[in-house]
């Protein structure tokens, strides 16, 4: 029998603490980001993005709770639903009096919160945020599909980027320092005569005032603490306190030199970057691999214990599990439980293909074992020739949990997609999973990987009804004909391709809209971690990156296309158990008195069963 660990009665309160918490809008950060943009009105929409990071990392709440030894926090509530308004305002403007009372995801939204936001944030953003201007720019077939439930093409317009890995390794070497440094060596080479620098120059100028902002937030945090320790009555809780106080005096301004600096400067970067657009997906990446170092050489060192050092982690995993993501209550009706996908993953691969598993793997499985919450998302990059068993029992330990954790990827399969996007060997062996299944690199990847999703049940009603939705009663969709002209099967199937290719030609069609759009969804703290960003004075959101991929669309209701396509193969063409008009009547009554007809339909052959 396993002996408890002392550190635990810790971590069950500040869990319990969370789970006891109910979500709240946070509005602090929408209205300092607001007089933020209208103190800097007629400066580039870039440098004003950049100042309201700076402004709100010196006006921020910084709250530091009972039992914590990893601090930070993206709002000023501890679970929060944080509101950013240059990205929309929209859904709270239209949830304002509800959203507190809806079934999936609920807020607890303030009656003062309510007239701030109203009064104070809501008039300014109207016309202004990105989703405003997605809405007036979105092609009207792209909206038709959208309104008609063909496309779910708002995500990227609702709310930030998300699915990115920033590299928190760079911070955790050089510091901010470090990053000013790169900043300042870009900055010589530039010539504000020679066309294209003037705003490259003034670009990376905002990017010090971030670096600023986070060089104040550590210190903030480090003064927050050693007050509080003045007064503190218990002597454990007051030694903790000062620990903070030295931790966030060090980090991020300057290189980690202990795991404990590594964690709370990796979370200080991890929760700005969801500060500043907050979305899913920003994922903490391989991280037993950059955190590796640091607790290697304090253990060395004899600067902590192992248990020491799972108390730390076990304490960062109870804080990935405080943010909500803030969304709107038709996408929280299918996607509930405030899922923030911060993708942490261990196992794999170093950069030279040898096997990356290290003590602080089989700690981070323990970290999910021992606090068992809900993130953060925690996968295991799995290579079989170069892993060993010992990783694996440990990983099946954990599954047999019960939990949902790990996700578990084949590592091979993972470098071989980046492999085939053009990624160089040694970087594809440091991919990272993202989101659910996506892969990502860690400071190099620019891709929305699921940009949007398309609804393929829909397409053999439109090849059956002449591109028209049955539900809105609107012709949405090409122009294929009426079925009952189709005379052979292949007639038929090439009225569904027509139909597939008219819904993808629409997606490319918003996407490449909403990429133009984007480019104002400036990310100054995730771009921060970005070499190339640096290096060129352009920010992430304008292909700064190393790599720019296409972006992800999702297919959903694949079973439910193949389906339909079978059904009406066998029926009308193959058995000519019924003609084509019969088939349309019942679909046109919704099988209301043609029973029978439905039977023939669901005894058709089923897409997955090997027939």
């Amino acid at each position: 029998m396993r002996t408890q660990k002392n550190y635990m009665d810790r971590i069950r309160r500040l869990k319990q603490r969370v789970l006891d918490t109910r979500p709240e809008v946070d509005i602090e950060n929408a209205v300092i980001v607001t007089r933020a943009f209208q103190e800097t009105d007629g400066q580039p929409h870039y440098y004003q993005k950049a100042y309201s990071v700076y402004k709100t990392l010196l006006e921020k709440s910084i709250p530091i709770w009972d039992d914590e030894l990893i601090v930070g926090n993206s709002g000023s509530k501890q679970r929060s639903g944080l509101c950013c308004p240059d990205d929309s305002v929209a859904f709270l403007s239209r949830e304002i009096d509800t959203i507190h009372e809806r079934p999936y995801d609920p807020f607890d939204f303030r009656e003062e919160d309510k007239k701030l936001f109203r009064e104070a944030v809501l008039p300014y953003w109207k016309g202004r945020s990105i989703n405003d201007k997605w809405n007036a720019q979105i092609p009207e077939d792209v909206g038709a599909l959208r309104d008609c439930g063909v496309l779910y093409i708002d995500r990227k317009c609702v709310r930030g980027w998300g699915e990115l890995t920033p590299d928190y390794e760079m911070l955790l070497k050089e510091g901010v320092v470090g990053i000013e440094k790169r900043i300042h060596e870009t900055l010589e080479k530039m010539d504000i005569t020679a066309p294209g620098d003037y705003k490259k120059i003034k670009y990376l100028h905002s990017l010090l005032l971030v670096t600023e902002g986070l060089r104040q937030l550590g210190r903030r945090y480090s003064q927050k603490a050693a007050a509080l320790a003045q007064t503190e009555a218990d002597p454990k809780r007051k030694g903790e306190l000062l620990k903070i106080a030295e931790v966030c005096g060090r980090v991020p301004e300057h290189p980690a030199r202990t795991f404990h600096e590594a964690l709370q400067s990796m979370f200080f970067l991890h929760t700005c970057v969801y500060m500043e657009h907050e979305s899913a997906s920003y994922n903490p990446g391989c991280f037993d691999q950059y955190m590796y170092p640091f607790y290697k050489a304090d253990l060395e060192a004899g600067r902590i214990t192992p248990d020491e050092a799972q108390e730390l982690l076990d304490c960062l995993w109870v804080k990935f599990s405080e943010p909500c993501l803030f969304q709107d209550a038709t996408t929280a009706r299918y996607s509930a439980g405030y899922p923030l996908f911060q993708n942490l993953c261990v196992g794999g691969v170093d950069q030279n293909g040898m096997d990356a598993v290290n003590d602080l793997s089989y700690m981070v499985l323990q970290a999910t074992m021992e606090v068992q919450m809900f993130q953060p998302s925690l996968s295991v990059k799995y290579n079989l020739a170069r892993n060993p068993d010992k990783f694996l029992r440990k990983v099946v330990e954990l599954i047999q949990m019960g939990t949902g954790f790990p996700a578990f990827h084949n590592d091979e399969a993972g470098i071989l997609m980046m492999l085939n996007k053009g990624v160089p060997l040694p970087e594809a062996y440091h991919w990272n999973p993202c989101g659910c299944v996506e892969t990502s690199l860690a400071g190099k990847q620019r891709c929305y990987t699921s940009y949007a999703d398309y609804n393929l049940g829909m397409i053999v009603e439109f090849a059956l009804n002449d591109g028209k939705s049955r539900k809105y009663g609107r012709a949405v969709a090409a122009r294929t004909g009426d079925p009952r002209s189709f005379a052979t099967y292949e007639q038929f199937l090439e009225a569904v391709k027509t139909q597939i290719r008219y819904v993808l030609r629409c997606m490319v069609a918003g996407n490449q809209v909403t990429t133009e759009i984007v480019r104002d969804m400036e990310c100054p703290v995730a771009s921060l971690t970005f070499k190339e960003c640096l290096e060129t004075g352009l920010d992430y959101a304008w292909g700064g990156a190393k790599y720019s991929m296409g972006d992800g669309l999702d297919a959903i209701g694949v079973a439910d296309l193949i389906n339909s396509i079978l059904a009406v193969k066998e029926l009308v063409y193959e058995r000519r158990a019924i003609t084509m008009d019969e088939l349309l009547n019942a679909l046109a009554a919704d099988f209301e008195g043609y029973e029978d007809v439905q039977a023939m339909c669901q005894r058709c052959t089923k897409y997955g069963n090997d027939e």
